[in-house]
């Protein structure tokens, strides 16, 4: 067994979230991968669509899971973004390049300066006067695609 993260004293929030966040996608990936004839499991990166995240829950100090599956969209807020699900919005500590960057093998696109979508939730892009579109999500959620990335988006989705 090898460590998978460590934490220094002083331990700040956003990197005991990110040591969680590592731990979860660890025990996630152990649980799905098949067993070799040895008994061992094969190595294989953390993450997937079904990674738990650690951001912060609705009462002060404490810390909720969600599935990544269920992610919506990320809304840069301030020094934060703004994690929506069909359930509520949740705050994490980080960038949105760099849950573009991670997430990007797992269908979230930057489609915006502010938001990068899941788009394996996306259900219709709608085009807007001026070249700019809407991407809309099954639950009435919508939001804005810069005009830059509209047509990458539309490649990206058959369109």
């Amino acid at each position: 067994m090898r460590a998978l993260d460590y934490l220094r004293k002083p331990v700040s929030r956003r990197r005991l979230e990110e040591a969680l966040e590592r731990i979860s996608a660890a025990v996630e990936a152990a649980e799905h991968q098949p067993v070799e004839a040895n008994g061992r499991r094969p190595p294989s990166p953390p993450g997937g669509e079904n990674e738990m995240i650690a951001v912060s829950g609705a009462r002060a100090g404490s810390t909720r899971l969600i599935n990544r599956g269920t992610i919506l969209y990320v809304q840069s807020h301030g020094d934060f973004v703004r994690i929506v699900t069909d359930d509520g919005r949740y705050l994490l500590r980080t960038t949105l390049g760099e849950i573009e960057r991670r997430w990007e093998p797992l269908h979230f696109v930057r489609v915006h300066r502010q938001y990068v979508a899941n788009l394996a939730r996306a259900t219709e892009l709608r085009p807007l006067l001026g070249g700019t579109a809407e991407l809309a999500f099954g639950n009435g959620h919508a939001i804005p695609v810069a005009r830059r990335h509209v047509a990458d988006l539309s490649r990206r989705l058959g369109v």
